[in-house]
């Protein structure tokens, strides 16, 4: 009887120190511990985006005002060409969810004020053109079968759309119109697929289903997103500091600096 009256302390004992460390656990701050490995040294790359894998970085090289587009393979370091150099300009870089697909957006110098989305296979191939007329940066669905863009001043002046898309571009819907003075700097869609998050003077979720957007945070100069990979929280690029900003349903916090 003893024994098992000891051993049954002993397992509340442990218990208690397990809870105790769980609960007064010091606080660890995202990215406190890192280090930095330069991935080119030309001095000429401008826009940059890694692999879902971390394998493999897309970076555009501006040259005298020429652009080019290189796929570096960081495992062996070596650096291939995948457009070469024209005086088309490059806005935004990035891979598709499964790293398959490489998507640009660019403008070329005579029009400079349309923008054109390219989607690239990673093996190389020839470009498609995707959608004309995209006045931002693309998000993926989590599952990866739609994108989500912004369109500014059409088909209505003094108005921007957010719009989503399949893959190929030919399935465009309209999901939210608004006044260019709300004009998005950035979104990003949820993990779970059901919001979209804006930067602006703050950032606002839109509820797909609902068709409804909610206030997030409200700040300033907010300007690139991404979800954390839970939902809760997103982390944000702005012009005074770099964070993170976690909501509940009764609770927004302040933005975190990282």
């Amino acid at each position: 009887m003893g024994a098992v009256v000891g051993a049954a302390l002993t397992i509340l004992a442990a218990a208690s120190v397990g809870v105790y460390s769980l609960l007064h656990r010091p606080t660890v701050k995202p990215f406190q511990n890192f280090t930095m490995s330069r991935i080119t040294n030309s001095g000429k790359a401008v826009l940059a985006a890694i692999s879902p894998d971390g394998r493999f970085v897309l970076n555009v090289h501006d040259d005298n005002g020429l652009q080019s587009l290189w796929l570096r393979n960081i495992p062996t370091g070596s650096d291939t060409q995948v457009i070469p150099p024209s005086d088309s300009h490059y806005q935004n870089v990035r891979f598709s969810p499964d790293g398959n697909q490489m998507y640009f957006r660019k403008t070329v110098t005579e029009t400079h004020l349309v923008s054109e989305l390219y989607r690239l296979p990673m093996l190389g191939g020839t470009p498609q053109k995707i959608i004309y007329d995209i006045d931002s940066d693309i998000t993926f669905s989590p599952d990866g079968f739609r994108i989500a863009y912004i369109r500014q001043n059409k088909p209505e002046v003094g108005k921007y759309q957010l719009l989503t898309n399949t893959l190929d571009g030919n399935d465009e819907k309209t999901l939210q119109v608004g006044p260019l003075t709300d004009l998005p700097n950035d979104l990003a869609w949820d993990p779970s697929g059901n919001r979209i998050a804006l930067a602006g003077d703050g950032i606002e979720t839109f509820d797909i289903s609902s068709g409804k957007a909610h206030p997030f945070f409200q700040g300033q100069g907010v300007g690139q997103l991404a979800w954390s990979q839970d939902g809760r929280g997103i982390f944000v690029l702005s012009k005074s500091k770099i964070g993170i900003v976690f909501r509940s349903e009764e609770h927004t916090s302040e933005l975190q600096s990282l």
